[in-house]
């Protein structure tokens, strides 16, 4: 009796394969994504910690004005610390093959054969860095628009210029993602220092303490005893940087996108069982007759049950087999892409027993539990009904329902009579409709979603753009007069407005002592006409202003016990002062990068012994495009450079959005590819329900053909009636595309731009995916309609 009960429903399974491979198909998908999205953040969330922990993450992070050698030693004789090196870093630019000049940093480590802490590693050609030439971090030698072999052009800050080669690539884990700082980074040695112009000095002393390394209240004791060294020894420490012990700065952000994909490919696999549904009820409408003389001979209901959910079975089994290897293998490389614009390796394709064991579970569980109802219902039906039944897919009221529709239509317009079929037959197996519609009206909603997520992530760039106040930003090495400047922005006819601004990176001091992450301060004219704050709380900077600071939410968020109205210490350059906060201003950030802060310029500079000096110039161009930047910041470089002006770094407008357009790419795709992922669900369940309602209308096929009806009229038939049902998923799409759109926004612009998106909604998405769904809707309609076009009369009319 049980090998009986397994033949049965395989023979059903073979005798129908174009519904047998659906449904399979439709729960692979389901179980695919899945595995994907859950097996890729588990094995980040597993390989990520260590990956960093192997690379010996500092304890701490002295930044101070440039030390010798015995600054290094006195740290390393330190009881409390177990390893001390020093590090010099600096940011030169080079010249592009396009001829722009962008930034460059340069690292130099104390000794590359002994390096313990923040290791760098050696990936490809030369190791350690030979003399007068630079290794290139893997991650940024396409920034250098070269190849290893090939050489860069470099400008020192005076001007000096160097053709230096690329002698190989390292791995630097301990680095931004260049893709996200735009920044490319090198290794040098000292020689190469020396070669570029200048001395070897260290301005960065990393360190390991030996005891406590989780402990970040005595890292921080630590690192503040060996500042006091630097200070006792004459040296100014800028601020002194303690990560959280062990936490990767990726660590922040990649619970959100986690999240957000896990709940898509979970959406996913929920959807795909609804197919199972339609299956199931449709093979049961079938056979309810069968069941009828089954249980008339004295079949239990629970034994009808078990041969369902047999077929069921053999359902899930068969999907698993086919999604498991391919989830695994996809799990790889989605972990390996996220992991690759993170800067980490994976070690290969590993397939984790916890991922296999839910994987099972949902591929089997999900279809015998989407299934049970209605195995059940039909089931426990008594004999009299079930053998009465006449399978003819009638729904309660459908009738109703039909003829109003098509009667409300027919008043208006002048339908054919394939078309009116079409539409009556849409609606009579409400309950199918309803599950082939959720994964496609979904499916829908999300496409648009990632096109209104796409549209309001570039308006915000955009906006912010155009706020910062600047197409052209260059640094000075050192503070300037302002009026040694002002001749040379006056000759260029270009540049329409201009402003002097100072620029510091700044460490809040915490009321009990202990230093909170850097921030970056800017200190401007409170009048200005270039920078447009987005003031949230508070109000904005005034010319009469002494201590008043207004701070990024940013900071906020990261110190929650900070508040407007609060007093805030900030140490700048070795001094500390004390302002009050008295704005909070909204600002487009990348997730690395520190808070900001706005001053009155003139306050600060009488603050730091300045006077009417500066050491950033931002300036705007007549004309907003890419070549006009670039060529303003060229002629204001060679004019400064001419006065004696050397400029430590420079950045355009168009270098920004080229680097966010970059990363909100990979956002988007990644999106698009669970949305398509969805479609598809959708697809193949559209594809399920005509296969099933051409099974189910045969006998109606067969009366049409008998009384004339062409092959024409028939495919018309089912192929509009998919097409209703995409159109109808189409309007459900477009109901639910802006409430999911906007919380959306909302959260991806908190995790990746430290603001919430100015949210605008695409109205290309509704046109796109209307023309989408249309599209697969006639061709999931297409087979099942042309096996419908192509059936006899005699086999229509025989079919039981």
């Amino acid at each position: 009796m049980l090998s009986l009960r397994w033949r049965y429903a395989a023979r059903d399974l073979w005798l129908h394969k174009t519904r047998t491979l659906l449904v399979i198909l439709s729960i692979a998908v389901g179980v695919f994504a899945f595995g994907m999205i859950f097996g890729a953040i588990i094995r980040l969330n597993r390989d990520l910690p260590v990956k960093y922990r192997a690379i010996e993450p500092a304890s701490a992070i002295i930044h101070t004005t440039p030390f010798d050698q015995e600054m290094i030693d006195a740290v390393r004789r330190m009881p409390e610390v177990a390893h001390a090196e020093g590090r010099f870093r600096t940011v030169l630019r080079f010249l592009q093959r396009n001829g722009e000049w962008h930034d460059l940093e340069v690292l130099v480590l104390e000794d590359y054969t002994t390096n313990v802490i923040n290791r760098v590693l050696p990936y490809g050609g030369a190791w350690p860095p030979p003399d007068h030439a630079l290794l290139v971090e893997r991650n940024s030698l396409f920034l250098t628009q070269a190849a290893v072999g090939e050489s860069i052009l470099l400008e020192m800050p005076d001007g000096k210029q160097r053709t230096i080669p690329i002698a190989g690539l390292t791995h630097d884990m301990n680095q931004p993602p260049a893709q996200i700082t735009g920044v490319p980074y090198t290794y040098a040695t000292c020689d190469t220092l020396e070669w570029l112009g200048y001395p070897c000095r260290y301005n960065q002393l990393q360190l390991i303490v030996a005891q406590g390394r989780e402990d970040q209240a005595h890292i921080t004791r630590v690192a503040q005893a060996a500042a006091k060294k630097f200070e006792d020894s004459g040296y100014t420490v800028l601020w002194t940087e303690v990560p959280i012990p062990g936490h990767f700065f990726a660590q922040d952000f990649l619970p959100t996108i986690q999240l957000i994909l896990g709940l898509l490919g979970t959406m996913a696999l929920v959807l795909s069982s609804f197919l199972v549904i339609n299956v199931i009820t449709a093979i049961l409408t079938q056979q309810t007759r069968q069941i009828g003389v089954m249980k008339a001979i004295g079949a239990q209901s629970g034994q009808i049950t078990n041969l369902y959910l047999r077929m069921v079975f053999a359902f899930g089994v068969c999907a698993l087999v086919l999604a498991v290897p391919l989830g695994a293998t996809a799990a790889y490389f989605f972990a390996r892409f996220v992991a690759l614009q993170l800067n980490f390796d994976l070690d290969g394709v590993q397939l984790s027993p916890g991922v296999l064991g839910l994987q099972v579970l949902v591929g089997l569980l999900a279809p015998i539990l989407a299934a049970l109802a209605p195995i059940a219902h039909t089931a426990g039906m008594t004999v009299l009904h079930a053998i009465q039944d006449q399978g003819l897919g009638q729904s309660r009221n459908g009738q109703d329902v039909t003829n109003t529709i098509g009667g409300a239509l027919q008043q208006r317009l002048r339908l054919s009579r394939p078309v009116r079929l079409s539409l009556r037959n849409t609606f009579r197996r409400r309950g199918r409709l309803v599950r082939t519609l959720v994964p496609l009206g979904l499916g829908g909603a999300i496409f648009m979603t990632v096109l209104t997520l796409r549209l309001s992530l570039f308006t915000t760039l955009e906006e912010t753009i155009s706020a910062q106040g600047f197409d052209v930003q260059l640094q000075f090495d050192q503070p300037v007069r302002i009026s040694r400047i002002a001749p040379v922005i006056e000759a260029i006819p270009a540049i329409t407005a201009a402003e002097t601004w100072t620029v510091r990176e700044g460490i809040p001091i915490r009321s009990d002592g202990s230093e909170a992450d850097s921030v970056r301060l800017f200190a401007l004219p409170p009048t200005t006409q270039l920078y447009t704050p987005e003031i949230i709380a508070g109000r904005w900077l005034q010319p009469d202003d002494q201590n008043a600071m207004v701070v990024a939410v940013g900071l906020i968020y990261a110190e929650p016990t900070l508040k407007l109205g609060d007093d805030l210490t900030i140490r700048v350059d070795g001094v500390e002062n004390t302002w009050r906060i008295v704005g909070i201003t909204e600002a487009f950030q990348p997730p690395v990068a520190p808070a900001l802060v706005y001053v009155n310029q003139r306050y600060f500079w009488q603050k730091m012994g300045y006077h009417n000096q500066t050491d950033t110039l931002r300036a705007l161009t007549a004309l907003h495009d890419p070549a006009t930047h670039a060529h303003v910041a060229q002629l204001l470089l060679d004019r400064l450079n001419a006065i004696g002006v050397t400029v430590r770094s420079t950045r355009t407008a168009s270098e920004d959005r080229r680097i966010f357009t970059e990363r909100f790419n990979i956002i988007t795709s990644i999106l698009m590819i669970m949305a398509f992922l969805l479609a598809t669900v959708g697809s193949l369940g559209l594809m399920g329900t005509m296969s099933i309602n051409v099974l189910e209308r045969k006998r109606e096929i067969g009366v049409m053909r008998a009384i004339g009806a062409s092959n024409h009229a028939i495919l018309q038939i089912f192929i509009v009636e998919g097409v209703i049902i995409g159109l109808i998923s189409w309007v459900i799409g477009l109901l639910f595309s802006p409430l999911i759109s906007y919380l959306m926004s909302r959260r991806i612009g908190m995790v990746f731009t430290k603001q919430p998106l100015t949210y605008i909604y695409d109205p290309r998405g509704p046109l796109f995916w209307l023309l989408i769904v249309i599209l697969v809707a006639a061709l999931a309609s297409l087979a099942p309609a042309r096996n419908a076009a192509n059936l006899s009369v005699r086999e229509t009319l025989a079919y039981e």
